[in-house]
């Protein structure tokens, strides 16, 4: 873990892309560390996704702003009934209207000033996302942002052309997250992303 702070304490770093098995706790960890920084004073902007469940079924995923003012269906189960065809992962229809309503107005950027105060929470980058081209080109725009310091969690598995891009950047950095790692990772993050910010602001 000390190995994996003194990266983060790169200048040069400006962007952390979680990554991990799904059900590991990638979005529990970012939930984590968005509660640390909020207690900071820190500005946080962008969402989550979340699961759906109907007593311990899971029906599909929601999305819901970091503040938790805004929230939306991201994808439910196909019932086969559909009055209009909407894109598939596995068994899950997207609902693209109702994502685009919630995460883009989330992740639109402020002036200079409030962005070297903020970090950016984009959980994630994965294929239920990627069928917005808004929310590709803006994840893009994020990304060349020289003010923008982003928290993100992106697919294991999954090679989608935009991630592997990103993952390229000289500005970011993978971090795996396990079930062993998850805990400790946690308060690292935090402490990365306040001492960014504050030397950001010098």
């Amino acid at each position: 873990m000390d190995k994996l702070t003194d990266k983060l304490k790169s200048p040069t770093i400006r962007q952390i892309l979680l990554t991990g098995s799904p059900g590991v706790g990638k979005t529990t960890l970012v939930a984590g560390v968005c509660s640390v920084l909020s207690n900071s004073q820190i500005s946080l902007k962008g969402f989550y996704t979340q699961e759906s469940r109907i007593g311990s079924s899971r029906v599909g995923f929601d999305v819901i702003t970091v503040d938790k003012q805004h929230q939306g269906t991201l994808a439910r189960k196909f019932q086969g009934n559909s009055a209009q065809r909407k894109p598939r992962v596995g068994p899950y229809e997207v609902d693209l209207a109702s994502f685009e309503s919630v995460a883009l107005p989330a992740l639109k950027k402020g002036s200079l000033s409030e962005n070297k105060n903020s970090v950016m929470i984009i959980d994630e980058i994965g294929k239920m996302e990627m069928f917005s081209r808004q929310f590709e080109n803006l994840v893009r725009e994020i990304f060349k942002d020289d003010s923008c310091i982003v928290l993100a969690t992106v697919p294991s598995m999954a090679r989608l052309p935009l991630v592997e891009s990103l993952k390229a950047l000289d500005s970011s950095f993978l971090v795996e997250v396990t079930r062993e790692n998850r805990d400790e990772l946690s308060a690292c993050l935090a402490h990365a992303l306040k001492t960014k910010l504050e030397t950001g602001k010098k």
